[in-house]
C-alpha cells in the first residue's frame, strides 16, 4: 500500500509548535496545517497505514514572481520532515514512530511553494 499526497508549503517547525507552561502545543498555524493536511488526505481517500512506514519528501520551495537569478529561499528539509510528519499522525499512519525509512529531496520551484510525501507500507521483503 502507498499514498502520495500533495500537501501546501509547509509551516516552520518553529511555528507549528508554541511551548505553554513547559509543554509543547500545536499553535494556531500548524492546527490549520494538519487540519489542511487531514482534509486532502481524506479528500484522497487516504486510511491509516498500519506497521512499518517508508516517506519519500520532496520540498518545492516557493517560486518568485519575478526571475531573479537567486535560488528562492526554502526552510529546510529536516525542518519540512517534521512538519509533515506531526501532520499526518492518525491521517497516513498511526504514529510516527512508524517510520523506519526516509528519503528527501528539493524538487524543483513550483508556484506557493509545495509538499509533496509518499508513505508507503514496509514489507519484510522491503
Amino acid at each position: 500500500m502507498s499514498y502520495t499526497l500533495t500537501l501546501p508549503y509547509p509551516v516552520s517547525t518553529n511555528v507549528m509548535w508554541r511551548h505553554f507552561r513547559g509543554r509543547p502545543v500545536l499553535s494556531a498555524k500548524g492546527r490549520e496545517y494538519k487540519a489542511l493536511a487531514a482534509q486532502l488526505a481524506l479528500d484522497a481517500g487516504i486510511t491509516p497505514i498500519e506497521g512499518d512506514v517508508r516517506l519519500e519528501v520532496v520540498l518545492h520551495a516557493k517560486k518568485t514572481k519575478k526571475p531573479t537569478g537567486k535560488r528562492p529561499r526554502c526552510i529546510d528539509l529536516s525542518n519540512s520532515l517534521k512538519v509533515a510528519e506531526d501532520s499526518l499522525i492518525g491521517i497516513a499512519f498511526s504514529d510516527d514512530a512508524q517510520t523506519r525509512s526516509i528519503s528527501m529531496a528539493y524538487g524543483e520551484p513550483v508556484v506557493g511553494g509545495a509538499l509533496v510525501i509518499t508513505v508507503s507500507a514496509l514489507t519484510n521483503a522491503n
